[in-house]
C-alpha cells in the first residue's frame, strides 16, 4: 500500500514501457532491476503480456492464472460503466475490497493493461474530458491522481452500434488497419476522429455558413461542440438526423442504420463540399459580371484587366485588375480576385454577409471595370484596324446584358455577309 521511492520509480517506468513497448519481449526492460521484477511478477506471470502468433501482445489472463478471478471483476466493472463514468478512484476501492485485494500499488498496472486490451470500447477520462491516448504524463498524473479520472464503455463490439461503426467505416472508406498507435481507442474513437478531423480541417467559411442542409447544420454543431465520443456518435448525431439513439444493447432496425450512416456521410460529403462550391459560385458570379467565357476564364480575364493595367484608375478597380492579373494556381486566383472585392478578407474567413457583400461589391466594380474597357476599346479603334460595338440587350424585367464587340477590318467583308 505504500511504496518505497525505488518501486513508485520501477512502477511509473514499467507502465511508460506498457504504453511505448507493447510489442517487444518484456516491454523492451533491459536487466534486472524492480521495473524488471514487477513485470514478471504483475504480467509475465499472470499471463498479462506474452507472445502469440504475432508476437508479443497485452492478452486477458487464461483460466488458470492466478489472477483470472480478479481479472473478471475489472472486466465487469469496466463493461457496467456504459450508461455513466465509473471514477478510477472508486474501481481501485472495488478491486481492494474481499475477497480480491488488490493492493493499490497494483491495481494501476491491471487498469493500464485493461485499456490497452479494450482500446477500441474503453474511453478515459480526466477531469471530465475525453482523453484519446494514453501518455507519460497522463500515466503520472493518474497514478497521482486517480480520483480526478474516469473511464466508460462504448458498448460499441457487438449489437446494433457495432453495425453502425461498420457502416459507418464503409461508407467513409475507413481503413480497415488499427493505429500503430496501440494506446489508442480503436474502432469508436477512428470514426469520431474521422468525423472530427474533417470539421477541423474545413475552412472557418464551413464552420459559420447556413448555406448548408439542415442536417448537415445540426451535425456540424454537434462535431464542434462534441466533448464525449460515443454520445456523439450513438445519440447527438442520430437525433439531428432525426433517427433515434443507438442503444448499446437491444435492438435497432438494420434499415435504420443503413441510412443513419447514409445520412452522416452525405452530411461529411457537404462539409468537405462547401467552401469549393462557394469558389465555383464566386467563379460564376465573377464571369457573368465580366461577361467572360466559361473555359479558360482566367486567361481571358488576365488578358482583358492587363489591357487596362497601369492607367489611372480608381483603387478599388485598379486592386480588382491586380488581383485578375496576377499568376496563381485556379483557386489561389478565385480567393485572391474575391479577397480584392471584398475589402482585403480571404474566402476562407467569410461568413454569410461577407458573401452577399461580394455579390453586392462585384456588380459595382464589374460596371466600372466595363465601362473603363469600352472607353479603352474605343480609343484603340482609332488607329488599330478595328471597330468596337457595344452590344447592349435589355430583358423585359430590366435586367441588361452588355458585351464588347470588336471587328477586324480584315475580316469585316465576312462578318457583314454573316450578319446580313
Amino acid at each position: 500500500h505504500e511504496l518505497s521511492s525505488a518501486l513508485a520509480k520501477a512502477r511509473r517506468l514499467l507502465l511508460e514501457a506498457m504504453i511505448s513497448e507493447p510489442d517487444k519481449e518484456a516491454l523492451g526492460i533491459h536487466g534486472s532491476g524492480p521495473d524488471k521484477t514487477l513485470y514478471r511478477t504483475v504480467l509475465e506471470v499472470p499471463g498479462l503480456h506474452r507472445r502469440t502468433k504475432a508476437g508479443w501482445s497485452f492478452k486477458p489472463p487464461k483460466p488458470d492464472s492466478p489472477i483470472y478471478q480478479t481479472w473478471q471483476r475489472l472486466i465487469d466493472l469496466l463493461h457496467a460503466a456504459t450508461e455513466g463514468r465509473l471514477s478510477v478512484d472508486e474501481l481501485y476501492a472495488e478491486l481492494a475490497s474481499p475477497p480480491f485485494g488488490v493492493r493499490e500499488g497494483v491495481a494501476p498496472v491491471f487498469l493500464t493493461a485493461a485499456l490497452i486490451i479494450d482500446r477500441d470500447v474503453l474511453a478515459l477520462y480526466e477531469n471530465g474530458t475525453f482523453v484519446p491516448r494514453l501518455t507519460n504524463d497522463l500515466v503520472e498524473r493518474l497514478l497521482k491522481n486517480p480520483q480526478n479520472f474516469q473511464v466508460k464503455h462504448f458498448a460499441s463490439r457487438t449489437g446494433p452500434r457495432s453495425r453502425l461503426l461498420t457502416t459507418i467505416a464503409e461508407k467513409l472508406q475507413l481503413p480497415v488497419s488499427q493505429s500503430k498507435q496501440r494506446q489508442q481507442v480503436g474502432s469508436v474513437l477512428a470514426v469520431v476522429s474521422h468525423l472530427v478531423k474533417t470539421i477541423v480541417d474545413v475552412p472557418p467559411y464551413t464552420q459559420r455558413t447556413t448555406h448548408l442542409e439542415k442536417g448537415t447544420l445540426a451535425v456540424r454543431k454537434h462535431l464542434l461542440d462534441a466533448t464525449e465520443p460515443d454520445e456523439l456518435l450513438f445519440s447527438a448525431i442520430p437525433t439531428a438526423l432525426g433517427f433515434e439513439p443507438v442503444p448499446g444493447h437491444g435492438s435497432y432496425p438494420p434499415d435504420k442504420i443503413e441510412q443513419l450512416a447514409l445520412g452522416l456521410t452525405e452530411a461529411v460529403e457537404e462539409l468537405r463540399n462547401a467552401y469549393p462550391r462557394l469558389l465555383e459560385m464566386l467563379r460564376n458570379e465573377l464571369r457573368g459580371a465580366l461577361d467572360g467565357p466559361e473555359s479558360n476564364l482566367q486567361q481571358h480575364l488576365a488578358t482583358r484587366a492587363a489591357v487596362l493595367n497601369g492607367q489611372a484608375i480608381n483603387p478599388r478597380l485598379k486592386s480588382l485588375i491586380v488581383a485578375l492579373t496576377t499568376d496563381l494556381d485556379s483557386e489561389g486566383w478565385i480567393e485572391y480576385v474575391a479577397m480584392n472585392v471584398v475589402a482585403g478578407k480571404a474566402p476562407q474567413q467569410w461568413g454569410d454577409q461577407d458573401r452577399a457583400n461580394f455579390l453586392f461589391e462585384l456588380r459595382d466594380v464589374a460596371d466600372t471595370f466595363l465601362r473603363v474597357e469600352w472607353l479603352n476599346a474605343d480609343l484603340r479603334t482609332r488607329a488599330d484596324g478595328f471597330d468596337a460595338l457595344r452590344v447592349a440587350v435589355t430583358r423585359p424585367d430590366g435586367t441588361e446584358r452588355v458585351k464588347l464587340v470588336t471587328i477586324n477590318h480584315a475580316r469585316r467583308e465576312v462578318l457583314e455577309t454573316a450578319v446580313n
